[in-house]
């Protein structure tokens, strides 16, 4: 069990020193704090750190917006990570494979975005 707001944040405290003079980095959720995501830890943490990563890394200006929600798609919980970094890059295939096979979810790039780049994952719910 991960309790997805706290895990999230602790992931994001790791990247502060790496930001680029100027940028911010910020956490949103609509799941209340003692939420706790049935899914394998470690799979949960290498998609978040390299979503954080290549945010971290692209974003020169401006921010970042980490967000956890139920209220997308139905049945799963969403984790984006939003930036004003260059638009156009694509997600890591491995990625994608480990999202499927061991969180039952899907990870991808939002292509109507287009002010910096939005990366989701979306996660079965599992009750």
């Amino acid at each position: 069990m991960i309790p997805v707001n706290g895990y999230c944040r602790h992931l994001m405290a790791g990247y502060q020193i790496q930001l680029h003079d100027g940028v911010q980095i910020r956490f949103t959720s609509t799941v209340p704090d003692q939420y706790m995501l049935y899914a394998d830890e470690d799979s949960f943490a290498c998609i978040v750190r390299r979503m954080l990563t290549d945010a971290v890394s692209a974003t020169r200006e401006g921010s970042i917006d980490v967000c956890v929600t139920d209220q997308g798609a139905p049945g799963m919980l969403t984790v984006s990570v939003t930036d004003t970094g260059p638009t156009g890059r694509e997600p890591d295939a491995r990625l994608t494979a480990i999202a499927m096979r061991r969180l039952h979810g899907f990870f991808f790039m939002d292509p109507y975005y287009k002010l910096g780049t939005r990366v989701l994952l979306n996660i079965t719910i599992n009750r």
